[in-house]
């Protein structure tokens, strides 16, 4: 007997991709002989992630990376380091800290909602979403115009489920961006490409580990070191 027969849960025939709802992917063979292997010893987790997030990061062309839970909780991750700077008190205070600094501007075209809300994964981080634009047009002077001395980044959704027509392109946001000083973090959950938004200039890059790349329930981000080390303090807070 399967552990879903044992559990009474069907099995399903997938026609839809790496959606989350169906169990993402299925696991890799050497996936699953690494995680029987990893699961029969005591490690330092602390040793175990540094190690792990170097590792995605040499495999991304990026300067630092850090695993996490999942993509959202990579989301949540990138939004509060970057809100915090990774000083501890701030830390300690996310979902709510005690700074004016915690703007995300995001194209009202990818306020998407993968089973969740965008915007609540930004608010989890500590952010307070700010949608610019419409759903069907947004233009780089929304962007521009709305980054001032409270904005903490810029959320890009490279994602299925985003507007896919007449909102900024990456490059662009980057641009804007990076003119204004203000990281660009880009929930790339289910892309395959490891190194292309990091070679574009993406600051932080979010992806899930068990979508494309058909590992465990898990996620990692990687980018500009400055910021993953920023984003690895909140592993004392809310990524815990």
């Amino acid at each position: 007997m399967s552990i879903y027969e044992e559990l009474n849960v069907p099995r399903v025939i997938n026609c839809a991709g790496k959606m989350t709802y169906l169990g993402s992917s299925v696991l890799r063979e050497e996936v699953m002989e690494a995680m029987n292997e990893a699961g029969a010893s005591f490690v330092s987790i602390d040793e175990l992630m540094l190690r792990a997030g170097e590792k995605a990061a040499e495999l991304c062309g990026a300067e630092a990376g850090m695993v996490t839970a999942g993509a959202s909780a990579g989301i949540i991750a990138a939004v509060a380091g970057v809100i915090t700077g990774g000083d501890p008190l701030l830390t300690e205070q996310v979902p709510h800290p005690k700074t004016n600094k915690r703007k995300v501007i995001l194209q009202k075209g990818h306020a998407i909602y993968f089973s969740a809300p965008m915007t609540q994964m930004i608010a989890i981080g500590g952010g307070i979403p700010e949608e610019v634009g419409t759903v069907s047009k947004t233009l780089p002077y929304h962007i521009e115009n709305s980054i001032d001395e409270d904005t903490a980044a810029i959320m890009y959704a490279q994602s299925h489920h985003a507007v896919q027509t007449d909102m900024v392109p990456l490059d662009k946001v980057i641009e804007i961006a990076h003119k204004k000083g203000v990281p660009v973090l880009v929930d790339a959950a289910a892309e395959e490409d490891m190194q292309k938004y990091v070679k574009m200039g993406a600051d932080i890059v979010i992806y899930s580990g068990a979508k494309a790349f058909e590992g465990p329930t898990s996620g990692f981000i990687v980018g500009r070191k400055c910021y993953i080390e920023m984003c690895r303090q909140q592993t004392k807070g809310v990524c815990r």
